[in-house]
């Protein structure tokens, strides 16, 4: 038979010894800057202050509503220039515009439309890649 070992907690434990030093360091770091410096930030009183802000922020003299912004292409202008063009104006200038409006060489006056309707249907991997590369840049 086993023997039972009828010992003592104290008994069991040999030495055991705790040392504890206070951390130089604050585990999660609070803002400083709060009204109550060393304390979280109250939510609510966050959501109401962010709230707050957006209810007054205008965006080309346009306010939110229920917390929504909608921008529309109308709203949005092309560059930062004084009376500079909308993207819906931009959009709605193009029109009705095809690959004949739309040059492809510059220099001798070749518009996409012109190019297609040149591509013979013989042409090499090569010359169509050299066509891709002319009208969409290199991707390399």
């Amino acid at each position: 038979m086993s023997e039972v070992n009828n010992a003592t907690p104290e008994e069991l434990v040999e030495d055991f010894t705790v040392e504890m030093e206070e951390s130089a360091e604050v585990p999660s770091p609070i803002d400083p800057t709060l009204t109550h410096s060393g304390e979280a930030a109250d939510a609510k009183a966050t959501g109401d202050a962010i709230r707050a802000a957006v209810a007054k922020l205008v965006l080309n003299g346009k306010s939110p509503t229920d917390n929504v912004i909608i921008i529309y292409a109308g709203d949005i202008r092309m560059s930062d220039d004084d009376g500079a063009q909308t993207i819906a104006e931009a959009i709605e200038a193009a029109g009705d515009k095809d690959a004949s409006g739309i040059m492809y060489d510059v220099e001798n006056l070749v518009t996409v439309k012109d190019a297609l309707d040149e591509l013979d249907a013989d042409m090499t991997a090569e010359e169509i890649d050299e066509i891709f590369e002319t009208v969409f840049g290199g991707g390399e």
